[in-house]
């Protein structure tokens, strides 16, 4: 019996029409002043440090389900905003019906917001978000 999807139930319809709720979520939860989360790469040592500080990886767990839609959406809006015309794009797993987010750009190369936060998520010695998260921008069409 297949296991369940870890975003069964997490990304509804719109979800991504909210990225300022879920940021500010980001920003309550660990007790974050929400100005530093300024959708730079940077402000993710920040967020990863308040955690860090905050919680143990035991008590991280218990907080895991409420910080993983406002991490998925903080982390998936740097993405966007990260690479030449980037934009939303949820789609349904096929097996699951789960709905899924991902950052998709000009070229319609997609980007797997979930695979970037997951290993963090699962376990707080799997650090460094921020370098998962970075993307190197990319040059539009017309200046190629």
């Amino acid at each position: 019996m297949p296991s369940e999807h870890m975003l069964k139930g997490v990304i509804t319809p719109g979800w991504e029409e909210h990225i300022d709720q879920h940021v500010d979520q980001l920003a309550n939860l660990p007790g974050l002043d929400r100005d530093i989360l300024d959708f730079s790469t940077f402000s993710l040592d920040m967020v990863e440090g308040r955690i860090l500080s905050r919680w143990d990886n035991k008590s991280f767990q218990e907080q895991r389900a409420a910080l993983f839609s406002p991490l998925l959406a903080y982390a998936g809006e740097i993405v966007r905003r990260s690479v030449f015309e980037g934009a939303w794009l949820i789609t349904k797993d096929e097996e699951t019906g789960t709905l899924e987010p991902w950052i998709v750009d000009e070229y319609d190369r997609k980007y797997y917001i979930m695979g970037l936060v997951v290993p963090f998520i699962n376990d707080l010695n799997n650090l460094c978000l921020r370098a998962r998260v970075e993307v190197i921008p990319k040059l539009p069409k017309k200046m190629r």
